[in-house]
C-alpha cells in the first residue's frame, strides 16, 4: 500500500491521504487495525476517505485512458483498450505503460496519476446516471473523451494544478462535458443500429473519433494549460539564479571582473595565475583588456 498526502485546500482544511491498494484487502486491513472503535473508525475515514482509495486495476484505467502509447507504428495503449474491460486493460498496462525505471515511480508519478483519477471521476460524474445521463455509453465515452483532451491540448493539461486543488476547474469540467456529448452522439450516428460497445473496443473506432473535427474553443480552458509555460519559466529562473551565483566561475568575462573588483587583483596578478609572464598583455605600453 502507498499513501500520498493531499495539499490543504480552500475546500478542505484537513490533510487527507490517497490510498493505493496494490494488493486486495489492504484498505480493509488497515481500517480494522486503526479503527477498533467507532471514533477511531471515523478518524480513519477522515484521514483515508473511501473515495480516495484506488486499486491497481483502477490505476491502469486512469493512466491508459489519458494518453496514447505507440510501439513503433503499433498503438498499444489507447481508450479502446480501456473499453475492453479491466482484465485486458490491466494486462496492456503492465506490458506497455509502466515506467522503464522504477525510480520514476515516485511522488510526482502518483500525483499525476491521482490528477488523472480526479479527471476521470469528474467525467464519470458529469456523464451522469439514468435517467439524466448523456447516454448509455459511459464506459466508452469517458475514456474516449479524456484521451481526446490529451490530444486537443497537446498533452499540456496542468495535472499539478488538479492535484494541488484536488478538483477539476469548473471551466475544464464544462469543456469535458460538452466534448462527451459530442463523442456520444458521434458514435451513435457512426454505428447506428450496431453494437456500440463492441465497436468501441476496436482501434478503428478510436481512429474515427480521434480524427473527427470536434467543436470546441481551447481558450475556454487556457488557465488549465499553463503547466509547460510555468515549468519553463521556473527553469529560466533557475538558470538565471545559477548564472548570478556562479557566473564568476563559469563565465570568463565575469571571472575577470570578479578578480579585479572583488579580489583586488591586478592585471599582472591574473597573468601570472594563468601562467603568463607579468606584463605579457601590455603592447606598446598599453594594457589590452
Amino acid at each position: 500500500m502507498i499513501f500520498n498526502f493531499t495539499i490543504v485546500t480552500a475546500q478542505n482544511n484537513m490533510q487527507t491521504c490517497w490510498f493505493f491498494e496494490w494488493a486486495r484487502g489492504q484498505y480493509k486491513t488497515l481500517r480494522s487495525r486503526e479503527g477498533r472503535t467507532k471514533s477511531l473508525q471515523n478518524a480513519f475515514y477522515r484521514k483515508y476517505p473511501k473515495n480516495q482509495m484506488f486499486t491497481k486495476v483502477e490505476l491502469a484505467k486512469f493512466l491508459n485512458a489519458y494518453q496514447e502509447i505507440w510501439e513503433g507504428k503499433r498503438l498499444v495503449i489507447g481508450p479502446h483498450i480501456v473499453v475492453r474491460g479491466n482484465e485486458k486493460n490491466y494486462a496492456q498496462f503492465i506490458a506497455n505503460n509502466l515506467p522503464d525505471n522504477t525510480k520514476k515511480i515516485n511522488n510526482v508519478y502518483f500525483e499525476d496519476a491521482i490528477a488523472k483519477c480526479i479527471l476521470i471521476k469528474n467525467a464519470d460524474k458529469r456523464y451522469g446516471k439514468k435517467p439524466d445521463s448523456i447516454g448509455e455509453m459511459k464506459q466508452v465515452v469517458v475514456p474516449y473523451a479524456l484521451s481526446l483532451i490529451s490530444i486537443i491540448t497537446e498533452n499540456k493539461l496542468d495535472l499539478y494544478k488538479i492535484w494541488k486543488n484536488q478538483q477539476v476547474s469548473q471551466q475544464l469540467s464544462y469543456f469535458i462535458y460538452d466534448l462527451m456529448k459530442q463523442v456520444n452522439q458521434f458514435i451513435l450516428d457512426t454505428y447506428a443500429g450496431q453494437h456500440y460497445i463492441e465497436k468501441a473496443k476496436r482501434e478503428e473506432c478510436w481512429e474515427l473519433v480521434k480524427n473527427h473535427l470536434w467543436n470546441f474553443n481551447i481558450s475556454e480552458i487556457k488557465s488549465d494549460l499553463t503547466a509547460c509555460n510555468k515549468y519553463f519559466i521556473l527553469l529560466l529562473e533557475l538558470v538565471c539564479d545559477c548564472f548570478k551565483n556562479f557566473g564568476n566561475i563559469i563565465d570568463p568575462v565575469q571571472n575577470f571582473v570578479y578578480c579585479v573588483t572583488e579580489a583586488g587583483k591586478s592585471l599582472e596578478d591574473i597573468e601570472e595565475e594563468l601562467g603568463f609572464p607579468r606584463g605579457w598583455t601590455k603592447i606598446g605600453g598599453e594594457a589590452v583588456i
